[in-house]
């Protein structure tokens, strides 16, 4: 996972206050949420011959995903607010569930 979409995760929805190995946990399961939402939103933004090279970078072995983000950000002008744009809508859709359980209400 890019960097900055890790620190941006982990300031965004407050993990900062996690002892470093809750972090890591909570946050590489949450990114890997956000990650792919970021990919989805991204594609409608992507010209079609970047689209085509998208999926060939998708497809290649070993592809990190470092190297889809600097992929991404390269393409999209405003890369950094679509992320920031995904953790705030993880972070509303996750105090809803809670809101939701906390008051009684059965989520399924």
């Amino acid at each position: 996972m890019d960097q900055g979409i890790k620190q941006n995760v982990i300031k965004g929805l407050g993990l900062d206050a996690l002892p470093e190995e809750a972090q890591e946990r909570a946050v590489e399961s949450i990114s890997k949420i956000i990650f792919q939402n970021i990919i989805v939103n991204s594609l409608d933004s992507l010209s079609e011959a970047d689209q085509d090279a998208f999926e060939k970078l998708l497809s290649s072995e070993g592809v990190t995903g470092d190297a889809i983000s600097e992929f991404l950000s390269q393409k999209i002008p405003n890369f950094d607010e679509l992320v920031e744009k995904e953790v705030a809508s993880f972070r509303n859709e996750a105090a809803e569930f809670v809101d939701n359980t906390e008051g009684g209400e059965k989520v399924s």
